[in-house]
């Protein structure tokens, strides 16, 4: 995201970034990975990069449809950052959510 003015003075009146990464992020991370896991189980996905995208989306689409229930606004922001990256070529990454969606990874 670009700098923006008023983002920067609220995040530095109100510590924004640090409050959620803190208090909510940190904490509900493997939480959301655990719930995407969950998601995942029946499904039956298979262990290929194009089956966990295609996996992603329509988690993501799923999210979309809780709007604010259980913060699944910001999980709604992790998971497409995590797609963003996996799309990119991330291969650590791509490795670890693929393992979750085929249930290797506790």
């Amino acid at each position: 995201m670009p700098p923006c003015e008023e983002v920067d003075t609220w995040n530095e009146i109100f510590h924004i970034t640090e409050r959620y990464r803190r208090d909510i992020l940190d904490v509900e991370f493997k939480t959301w990975l655990k719930g995407f896991k969950a998601w995942c189980r029946p499904k039956g996905i298979s262990n290929s990069n194009a089956a966990l995208l295609e996996a992603l989306k329509h988690y993501l689409e799923s999210l979309e449809e809780s709007g604010f229930q259980d913060r699944a606004f910001l999980k709604l922001a992790v998971f497409r950052m995590l797609e963003k990256h996996c799309r990119e070529g991330n291969e650590r990454l791509s490795t670890l959510l693929r393992e979750l969606a085929v249930g290797v990874v506790v």
